[in-house]
């Protein structure tokens, strides 16, 4: 059925039933006609698009060459019935996962959550569940989807007696190796990675070298895995510094002062996402200044610079400086705010554009 229209779009929504001829009776079909922001960001759906009527919590979304891949959770019936991921290419969303297949292969009452750090490897969704801490692959060829490391795996990997606790801090490199915070209560945050090929779990960076490497406890906040290394926020320190899986060397790369003197806040509190981006870049969210910077690995010092500041966050489409997710959408730098949108930092594509002007655009759903 048509979206309904906003009292505001009356006029406009007039316009479109005319150019239609009539209302679309096509059950699977909505048409949708919103006026393009052509500033520096947009929109490009909101978690209503991406639900199509149903109930649904816009946890994340991660982007797959043309397709920006939507995981949702089912509200339905309660706090938690369930996952969805569903693709959006730009004009279409089509049901990859539905609730059917995420309880076949999770079981019916579990939520997930993804967080931050969720990937795309040769078709395979690789995730962490921050609520459950397992870790799910989701074919986004069938929508099968399977645990491939339990909690209990996790925890036996750990070493320690308390439960593996995986919050939304982990990344998944290009070889589909995941790389994860377990902040357990009572131990030493360590960092713990699943491997790619085989999903075995094992310590990468053990609790006494994890408060080293950030300068304190229970202080990483925030990691991206670039060119061998991991790129690491530290709260204690607020400070990013890079580790190197090959050997272990620690380096400082951006200092407080520094980061503090691309925004518009004297120090430093802290990071969210951290993402290395197409275009060679490590783009990350910083809480205090909500800014969205960026730096070159290659010289950390000498590039980093604000991308989005809070201003323009809370100016832009989604109202909110609160920023999940990063990801990479036609080019350009694009974020989740969970249960709201997804956003990128352009305008709507010109055959978007062409459409407004002509007073429709078409927002088709198959499910």
């Amino acid at each position: 059925e048509p979206v309904p229209a906003s009292p505001s779009l009356d006029g406009h929504w007039a316009a479109v039933a005319e150019l239609n001829g009539k209302e679309s009776k096509a059950p699977q079909l909505r048409v949708l006609c919103r006026p393009v922001n052509l500033s520096d960001l947009s929109e490009v759906f909101s978690e209503a698009d991406a639900a199509g009527g149903a109930n649904r919590f816009l946890d994340s979304v991660t982007v797959d060459g043309g397709s920006a891949y939507a995981v949702q959770r089912d509200l339905t019936t309660g706090p938690v019935n369930g996952g969805e991921v569903v693709a959006f290419d730009g004009s279409t969303f089509t049901t990859i996962m539905d609730t059917a297949d995420w309880a076949a292969g999770t079981g019916p009452n579990n939520d997930p959550s993804t967080g931050f750090g969720t990937g795309i490897i040769g078709g395979t969704m690789r995730a962490i569940s921050a609520i459950e801490s397992f870790v799910f692959e989701v074919d986004l060829g069938t929508g099968a989807t399977t645990i491939v490391a339990t909690r209990a795996d996790l925890t036996a990997a750990s070493g320690e007696a308390a439960s593996a606790t995986i919050p939304s801090i982990y990344d998944v490199a290009p070889n589909g190796d995941i790389y994860a915070l377990n902040d357990a209560p009572g131990i030493q945050e360590q960092l713990l990675k699943i491997d790619g090929a085989t999903n075995a779990v094992s310590i990468e960076i053990d609790g006494a070298t994890l408060e080293t490497v950030v300068g304190g406890t229970q202080n990483l906040d925030g990691l991206a895995v670039s060119g061998g290394k991991l790129y690491i926020g530290s709260d204690a320190s607020d400070s990013i510094v890079s580790y190197d899986l090959a050997t272990g060397t620690v380096v400082t790369e951006l200092t407080d002062p520094q980061l503090a003197a691309v925004t518009d806040v004297a120090d430093i509190g802290g990071f969210r996402d951290f993402f290395a981006a197409p275009d060679g870049k490590i783009y990350f969210y910083e809480t205090t200044s909500d800014h969205i910077l960026s730096f070159d690995p290659a010289d950390p010092t000498g590039t980093i610079a604000t991308v989005i500041s809070e201003a323009d966050l809370i100016a832009g489409p989604a109202g909110s400086d609160a920023v999940n997710q990063l990801a990479w959408w036609n080019g350009n730098l694009a974020w989740t705010r969970s249960s709201n949108g997804f956003y990128a930092s352009i305008p709507e594509p010109a055959s978007a554009l062409l459409a407004a002007i002509a007073g429709v655009g078409v927002l088709a759903r198959r499910r």
